[in-house]
């Protein structure tokens, strides 16, 4: 009687610890849970380095994103010359003003995206964006989910989360294959 209720008891403990371990979510599962809490956040602040490539030329910038989800300024940062410039995001459309004067910010694909536009069609993707590949690859020796995102017919979004923290480290825009805008984040949160 003793034994059998040993076994019992043994048996028992080792069904509930093969039950409490659970198997790691999927990418696609992992890519999910990090949507919903930036389609859940009120605010996202977004401090990122820019770099946009238009063949002959090549411009960086350092930017400042606050968004409320739907509408949002972005300030420039860096470089000195143009810092403090605003561009505020109301409606899908961007206005940047500098010095009190409206600019026409100059897009690099044809389908109208740019460097300016980055940062808000980032953070879209990141809320609901429909991922059509999502697997786990080092960037620069942090563990990330990286998911890939179609833009437009010819421009392709790729974004690495570190998977710790769920936040964007680095993405690039490419169009054609092309890698046309690289942004890299130095300070980001979604609450």
């Amino acid at each position: 009687m003793r034994k059998a209720l040993l076994c019992t008891l043994m048996a028992a403990l080792i069904l509930t610890s093969l039950s409490s371990c659970s198997k790691a979510p999927s990418p696609e599962e992992e890519l999910q849970e990090i949507q919903d809490e930036f389609l859940s956040a009120d605010s996202i602040s977004v401090i990122a380095s820019i770099t946009a490539d238009y063949g002959q030329r090549v411009y960086n910038f350092r930017l400042n994103y606050e968004s409320d989800g739907e509408n949002g300024l972005i300030t420039v940062l860096e470089p000195e010359s143009i810092a403090g410039a605003a561009v505020e995001i109301v409606d899908s459309a961007s206005t940047l003003t500098f010095q009190g004067t409206r600019v026409y910010t100059g897009e690099i694909l044809p389908d109208g995206l740019s460097p300016v536009d980055s940062l808000p069609a980032m953070v879209s993707a990141c809320r609901q964006g429909l991922a059509t590949q999502v697997f786990r690859e080092d960037w620069e020796n942090t563990a990330c989910l990286c998911a890939v995102f179609i833009i437009s017919e010819d421009v392709e979004l790729r974004v690495w989360f570190d998977e710790a923290a769920r936040l964007p480290l680095h993405s690039e825009f490419s169009f054609q294959g092309y890698t046309v805008i690289t942004c890299d984040f130095d300070n980001i949160s979604a609450q």
